[in-house]
């Protein structure tokens, strides 16, 4: 089996009917010949004026979202269209607080400062581009940075956002009063990763200690708590079939759980350099991680090796999203470019 990672260079200039037979790709990597050499040729198919710290895709493929420098866009992938949110407070461009969208593709959440140096958490209509939310909570300046946001996927009326940072705590939201419903405090230093169960309404945090617990959204109470890694978790992803947490950090190794009990399932190969961002393709047979060197890899979840090594970017890839139900891979990067790639098998 043979796999090709062909960058689109023009798909979100509307041209979705690239020809993938370019005479210019050179992807063709053989899986029993896995190379960190191969380099794209083609050019970026979008340049911001800062670093893409975050990209989210839409649950139904309709819009991507992402942060750059100062600025959080939307471009609307049937008309092409660029919109921007409407941001009140303070982005500073060296602040990588990511960026989710909810499953209804109704709410983009992100962390912002606010005057004079207070951390928030602030939520747009996407529909609008419209603030229509910003909680306070965290400490401010340093040490409440926030670095981690999650939605849940709940009706309207039952919307719950999550925030964690450098002030070690887990902070709960409700979207439609605007207050906070309590606080998780079990860990010690920054949290750095969030994600949500939706099965158990379990949530999972990660810090800068490697430390990863399993907590009840509601109670508050940890399920589970375990050092799963040497040094910091950057990022925490679960599987669409809900079967699989992945978890990766600074100590460049990738690890599988178990999303319904925390047990370790298998620890993959290592990367090169810290590993930024991690994420299941839709149908949770693939994941793609990103590093520090700006490499990406594409592991095959039947076997948990690597299909395909290859080096993307000029420098640290810092988020990655599969589109749903296609096989495309968007990164996200400091070198202030975003990619779009197809994954192509060949037998």
């Amino acid at each position: 089996m043979e796999l090709e990672l062909k960058e689109l260079n023009k798909y979100l200039l509307g041209d979705r009917n690239q020809n993938l037979k370019d005479k210019d790709s050179q992807a063709i990597v053989n899986q029993s010949e896995i190379t960190h050499s191969w380099q794209p040729t083609k050019k970026y198919f979008e340049r911001r004026s800062g670093e893409v710290t975050s990209i989210a895709v839409a649950y139904d493929a309709s819009f991507l979202a992402f942060r750059y420098g100062r600025t959080i866009a939307i471009r609307t992938l049937t008309n092409f269209e660029l919109r921007y949110l409407n941001i009140e407070e303070k982005c500073l461009a060296n602040i990588p607080t990511p960026i989710v969208v909810s499953k209804d593709k109704k709410w983009l959440v992100s962390g912002m400062i606010a005057f004079p140096d207070v951390n928030v958490v602030n939520v747009w209509e996407i529909s609008s581009c419209k603030q229509v939310a910003s909680f306070k909570g965290h400490d401010w300046s340093q040490d409440g940075r926030i670095k981690s946001v999650a939605i849940t996927s709940d009706t309207e009326n039952n919307k719950i956002v999550l925030s964690g940072g450098n002030d070690c705590v887990v902070r709960i939201w409700d979207l439609k009063s605007q207050g906070k419903l309590g606080e998780f405090k079990e860990h010690s230093s920054p949290v750095k990763a969030i994600i949500i169960n939706e099965n158990n309404q379990t949530i999972v945090s990660g810090d800068g200690e490697g430390i990863i617990k399993f907590w009840n959204l509601w109670t508050k109470e940890t399920i589970c708590s375990f050092k799963a890694h040497s040094e910091s978790i950057n990022s925490l992803a679960i599987s669409p079939d809900v079967k699989l947490i992945a978890s990766a950090g600074d100590d460049r190794e990738i690890k599988l759980w178990d999303a319904e009990t925390g047990k370790l399932l298998s620890t993959l190969e290592k990367h090169s350099a810290s590993i930024n961002s991690v994420t299941f393709s839709s149908d949770s047979r693939l994941l793609a991680s990103g590093d520090s060197n700006g490499c990406i890899e594409i592991w095959n979840l039947e076997t948990n090796k690597p299909m395909l090594i290859v080096s993307k970017h000029d420098k640290s890839v810092t988020s990655l999203a599969f589109m749903p139900n296609e096989p495309i891979l968007i990164s996200g990067s400091k070198d202030r470019t975003i990619k779009v790639w197809e994954l192509i098998e060949h037998e």
